[in-house]
């Protein structure tokens, strides 16, 4: 058995832009005359089976897909990409269909097809390459040197259901983040956003089961074009063209299956995830693998992205082996799940390692994974030292960069937070588009370029919140690729950090202050984000870039006392418990101003409350906005606990 513990909240996201200059490569999936009707004949099944409607019926259990990749090198064995790059294309093509609850799994392992006649692939040679190589009844994913249509080069192509089971891309396009997911996208039965084969599909969405791609929540597509249309380096669409009712189009820029730029592709809809899952069920429910693979515990966690307690977690099965047993334990004491894919909710804070055993004929496996739930309250110190110093955080790493506690640079101590770039070679693909302070954490822009952690924050009972830390940063030649930014709530407050002096790596460490006091009495979630470019050079010359940041400190002046500890009670209320009205005695001429109404978490809801002088100390409070509940009523020192039915 193994112990396997991931960074818990991770996020990908993947792509890779094209740089200025470097011919973009399309798709070379197309519907023909060869095609046509049996893909005809499939839509109709797929409107009948009221698919769209079905969004997320597929989620519980994981549908397995039989993988065979083969490498295509020449004659003499060289050439062809190494399996490093093309284990990394198929890992991640994993992590954005698994929402969709597939898993792709290898038959066996990569096979190397050492023939000049491949080397260079035309697509008029796809049956001689599946007759002479492919596997039957598994999706077959060849990379070759190069490959075109004729005259034209191509990323790749794929056949549609029907077809044979052929998936194909050249070297360069395999390690671009979004084509291999786009090609398989074809094989499992999507269209190209801007599809036209059977009608054009209307802006209004009138036509969406019909026309274009067949899926309603895809907006219609002009056909995207990064020469006349899209502006690659925001991946927003600036075109003017307008669909049969005169209406501008408004395409969807991320999408995995538009002619974006290949950076610009990062995401699915949930009515795709549904057609490919359909597929699947119907035109390619054939594919299987004989090979007994051995028992393997895998699992992928999604989580809602809140710093509440109630925190709900989705963990999806990826286990192998064909287990006939899923063991869940949670870690937070409750009895756990003997569901494949199950929901958790955690009712307390805390760190929980969750484990998924798995149980066959042939023994078993587990697999663990820590997950976070709640907030850490001030006041709040990590200066990185402890082993698991990053455990009160959600960490979200992306295609290009990374995160991690290390031991190279500190301030004080020996360890600290390091946020880098992870590409060793400005010429690696995908390309990093220059930024500016302004558009650099924009969603789309470079958006593998980015990594972060997230720290929930409970200060219910603190006042004067300040937030100070070290930080030390080091550039790839130009500031610009160097960004961090403090974020609360997912908005900055504090301008974005680069070097202290411009053009210069940081020499030593230096303290950043920033006042949070906005933010007194509230729970939220504070963000650091960085943006970096290729790996950061240890000996501080300029090939790489990153931030070191230590000492992370969150201070408060003032501490509210907790409101169960307060005992003197000088005042009166009643009824008591009550449904409308309460009313409060002994006041006398503090005012109005001086009452607090809270609710059990010390959140302040007293804009919900109506209060009334009636004189003579004593004052009505109408609670009837107010959720049945426990509140407390506060006056200076004083609290009364009222329960709202």
């Amino acid at each position: 058995m193994k112990v396997v513990k991931l960074i818990h909240g991770v996020l990908f996201v993947f792509g890779s832009f094209i740089a200025a200059g470097q011919l973009t490569l399309s798709c070379g999936t197309d519907i023909n005359s060869d095609n046509i009707s049996d893909l005809r004949l499939q839509n109709q099944q797929w409107i009948e089976s009221d698919g769209f409607s079905q969004h997320r019926n597929y989620i519980g259990t994981t549908y397995f897909v039989p993988v065979q990749i083969h490498i295509i090198r020449q004659n003499n064995g060289t050439g062809g990409i190494n399996a490093t790059d093309a284990l990394a294309a198929f890992n991640r093509m994993n992590a954005h269909y698994i929402e969709a609850s597939i898993h792709f799994y290898q038959c066996s392992a990569i096979n190397y097809i050492d023939d000049d006649t491949y080397y260079n692939y035309d697509k008029s040679q796809k049956n001689d390459l599946d007759n002479d190589y492919g596997v039957s009844n598994v999706a077959n994913i060849y990379v070759a040197n190069t490959t075109t249509s004729g005259s034209s080069n191509i990323c790749g192509h794929a056949a549609f259901p029907g077809g044979i089971d052929l998936i194909i891309q050249s070297k360069s396009c395999m390690k671009n983040g979004s084509t291999l997911i786009h090609e398989m996208g074809h094989y499992l039965g999507l269209y190209h956003t801007h599809e036209t084969s059977f009608g054009d599909e209307s802006v209004n969405g009138s036509d969406c089961l019909v026309d274009g791609d067949l899926i309603c929540d895809t907006p219609a597509d002009p056909r995207l074009n990064t020469s006349n249309n899209l502006n690659q380096s925001g991946c927003t669409y600036y075109g003017s063209d307008l669909d049969e009712d005169g209406i501008l189009y408004q395409p969807m820029t991320e999408n995995f299956m538009s002619y974006s730029g290949k950076g610009c592709r990062i995401a699915f809809t949930d009515g795709q995830r549904a057609k490919i899952h359909n597929t699947l069920l119907t035109s390619r429910n054939y594919l299987n693998c004989n090979n007994n693979q051995a028992l393997a515990s895998f699992f992928y966690v999604r989580a809602n992205d809140d710093c509440t307690t109630g925190k709900q977690f989705d963990f999806y099965n990826a286990a192998l082996g064909n287990p006939a047993v899923h063991m869940w334990d949670f870690g937070d004491g409750t009895l756990g799940s003997f569901a494949e894919s199950p929901t958790h909710s955690y009712a307390n804070p805390g760190i929980y390692t969750v484990r998924h055993t798995v149980l066959s004929i042939t023994g078993s496996d587990f697999y663990e994974q820590k997950v976070l739930v709640g907030a850490v309250a001030p006041p709040y110190f990590n200066d990185f030292e402890s082993s698991d110093a990053l455990d009160d955080f959600e960490i979200k790493m992306q295609m290009k960069n990374t995160l991690s506690r290390s031991t190279l640079l500190s301030s004080g101590g020996t360890a600290a937070l390091l946020l880098e770039g992870t590409e060793g070679s400005a010429l690696g693909s995908p390309f990093f588009k220059t930024p500016t302070v302004a558009n650099v954490f924009d969603f789309l822009f470079n958006p593998y370029f980015k990594s972060a952690v997230y720290l929930c924050v409970d200060a219910t009972n603190q006042s004067n919140l300040q937030l100070s830390f070290d930080k030390r940063q080091f550039r790839y030649g130009n500031d610009n690729y160097t960004n961090v930014r403090i974020t609360v709530n997912g908005q900055a407050v504090h301008p974005v950090l680069q070097v202290s002096t411009a053009n210069i790596d940081d020499n030593v460490f230096s303290t950043v202050t920033i006042d949070l006091s906005a933010y007194d009495g509230q729970v939220f979630t504070l963000g650091i984000e960085g943006s970096h470019r290729y790996k950061v050079d240890r000996t501080t010359s300029l090939s790489g870039s990153g931030t070191f940041i230590d000492n992370l400190d969150i201070s408060s002046s003032t501490v509210i006392s907790p409101l169960e500890s307060i005992e003197d009670h000088e005042l009166s209320a009643y009824p008591n418990p009550t449904s409308n009205w309460v009313y409060i005695s002994g006041l006398e001429a503090r005012g109005a101003a001086s009452i607090m109404v809270l609710n059990q978490l010390g959140q302040s809801v007293r804009s919900n409350v109506m209060v009334e002088d009636k004189g003579f100390g004593e004052w009505r409070l109408s609670v009837e906005h107010l959720n049945p509940g426990v509140y407390f009523i506060h006056a200076e020192n004083t609290v009364i606990k009222v329960q709202k039915l």
